[in-house]
């Protein structure tokens, strides 16, 4: 990753460039994005009835290729991908990742067989009987693999590190592309 090799050249320390990762991600993160809503039809005691929109709570469940991980993803604020080379060996190709809030990741089944790979940026975390991905660990944030969730109805509202997608993986999304991280 070029940012990477930038910072490092500098003399940054691997936890410079983890903070340094989370926090652009993260910023990423906060900018607008699509929430799924309702409509609610007030139906008080006036005769004119009024529409207010509300954010819907979403619950998904997701399991690992063994079956005995299981999860459930409350509130998925985003879907991306990540097409860096680490997320490529990590799972094969790009990580197509929901972005979750921290709290709102609950393990249903086999917590126990978590396993946390420490990368120079964000921890991994994988089933240690199928080896299976399951998330990174960005700070506030969780990118919870979006292939586990059978139910997932999002779609891609980001790409990020198109600089270093495979050459033979062509995004066919009109979602915003960014060559390393979202403008800060």
């Amino acid at each position: 990753m070029r940012l990477y090799g930038v910072v490092r050249a500098r003399g940054a320390t691997t936890e410079e460039l983890e903070q340094l990762y989370r926090t652009r991600f993260e910023t990423f993160l906060r900018s607008p994005r699509r929430r799924s809503t309702g409509t609610v039809l007030d139906s008080g005691p006036s005769s004119n009835a009024t529409r207010e929109e509300v954010v819907m709570t979403e619950t998904l469940k997701g399991a690992c290729l063994c079956g005995r991980v299981e999860y459930e993803v409350q509130d998925p604020a985003s879907l991306g991908y990540c097409h860096c080379s680490r997320c490529q060996r990590w799972t094969g190709s790009s990580l197509a990742g929901v972005v979750v809030a921290r709290e709102n990741l609950r393990f249903t089944n086999g917590e126990e067989l978590v396993t946390r790979y420490e990368s120079e940026f964000a921890p991994r975390h994988f089933c240690s009987n199928c080896g299976s991905s399951l998330y990174d660990d960005l700070g506030e944030n969780y990118f919870v693999a979006a292939g586990l969730m059978r139910e997932l109805e999002l779609k891609p509202s980001f790409h990020l590190q198109v600089a270093y997608k495979a050459k033979w993986h062509e995004i066919g999304d009109d979602a915003p592309q960014y060559a390393e991280n979202a403008p800060a």
